[in-house]
């Protein structure tokens, strides 16, 4: 399969166990991963879809589960019932899946 433009895109992650759709914007679309994490990949209007594709991979293989805790950690803390390493197991969870995820659009693109 080729994923020829960013709604191909997006129903292919969403195809995945777990990734939800939340929105997509003009310049930027928005999905949810199995466990708790958003990620967001902006664009330009210009943007071709292997720009957007390669946009999308950083974002896929650059998610660290610790800067994501120390980031969220303080404003989720007083609204949930997770402990710490809850949360945090659930952010490791989310990691894998989306180096999971990476890899295999990495596959599909070289096929």
């Amino acid at each position: 399969m080729k994923i020829k433009n960013v709604e191909e895109l997006i129903k292919w992650i969403t195809s995945h166990s777990g990734f939800d759709f939340v929105e997509r914007e003009y310049h930027y679309f928005t999905i949810q991963c199995p466990e708790l994490s958003l990620f967001r990949v902006n664009y330009k209007k210009d943007d071709n879809i292997w720009e957007i594709l390669m946009k999308t991979l950083e974002i896929l293989d650059d998610f660290d589960a610790d800067r994501e805790f120390n980031s969220m950690w303080e404003d989720v803390c007083p609204h949930n019932n997770f402990t710490p390493s809850q949360f945090l197991r659930m952010l490791m969870l989310d990691e894998e899946s989306l180096h999971e995820l990476a890899k295999e659009l990495r596959q599909l693109l070289n096929s």
